[in-house]
């Protein structure tokens, strides 16, 4: 390894380290210039936290507007300190964050933040999620009525579903629309959530319990007819396929089926 090489390498792992002990390159350099090398070194080692700071901030805008600037810099600061970043693309970096909020003291005894970080994180998954057709009510209407008990439907890969046990989407949506903030409630029964991209635009809302039942084994490809004989053992047997079919219209329209 050449020289400048070697010098190049060490400043990196000095850098990205942040650790005193790394004395090595403070030996290759000159201590000439108007600062001290380590002082020098300390303005890069800052500059560079203080990048991923920023970076969690972008990701979490209302996660950070919830907790106030003061004590989101102070939880972005110690989660930056324990999670080194392991690749060069900045997106993924503060990916860790729901299970750093849930895993860590005193954040794990506010667990509406975790789940404010995972509504966030899933929000720009399904923006970042690959491109898909999507299937639209009229794509319906060629399959004959003898074949819809067998039809099976499959969800667009920006589609996720989650559980949330405080009602972080209340907080989530209140901040976003700088509204009156409610007050964190830990639910009684978690709540299914589901995430897709619509078009451009990530999207967000709750499932009640049969849709969000019927939306699970739908996506595991149990056919139509199946769907709907669950329906009926959920609630009003008489009305379960229209449930099923009103429930099936949301879905196509909201574009959460693939093609």
């Amino acid at each position: 390894m050449s020289r400048l090489a070697q010098l190049q390498q060490l400043f990196q792992d000095r850098i990205l380290s942040g650790t005193p002990g790394c004395d090595e390159v403070i030996l290759l350099l000159s201590d000439s210039a108007p600062a001290p090398v380590v002082e020098r070194l300390g303005v890069y080692t800052n500059a560079y936290k203080a990048r991923l700071i920023e970076i969690v901030a972008n990701d979490h805008e209302n996660l950070r507007a919830y907790m106030g600037e003061q004590l989101f810099d102070r939880m972005a600061s110690e989660y930056v300190e324990s999670h080194p970043s392991t690749t060069p693309n900045a997106r993924w970096y503060s990916a860790r964050l729901p299970l750093f909020l849930a895993r860590t003291d005193p954040y794990r005894s506010w667990p509406q933040m975790a789940e404010i970080a995972c509504l966030a994180a899933a929000l720009n998954d399904a923006f970042d999620c690959e491109d898909a057709g999507v299937m639209r009510l009229e794509d319906l209407a060629a399959v004959k009525p003898e074949d819809w008990a067998e039809l099976r439907f499959k969800p667009h890969p920006s589609v996720s579903c989650f559980e949330t046990r405080t009602n972080a989407l209340a907080i989530w949506k209140a901040v976003k629309s700088n509204n009156d903030v409610p007050a964190p409630e830990i639910r009684r029964q978690p709540l299914p959530v589901i995430v897709w991209r619509q078009e451009l635009t990530p999207m967000v809302r709750h499932f009640d319990a049969e849709e969000a039942m019927l939306w699970k084994e739908g996506s595991r490809g149990i056919p139509f007819g199946t769907l709907c004989e669950m329906s009926a053992t959920f609630d009003r047997p008489h009305e379960a396929a229209a449930r099923v079919a009103s429930y099936l219209a949301g879905w196509l329209n909201a574009g959460m089926l693939a093609e």
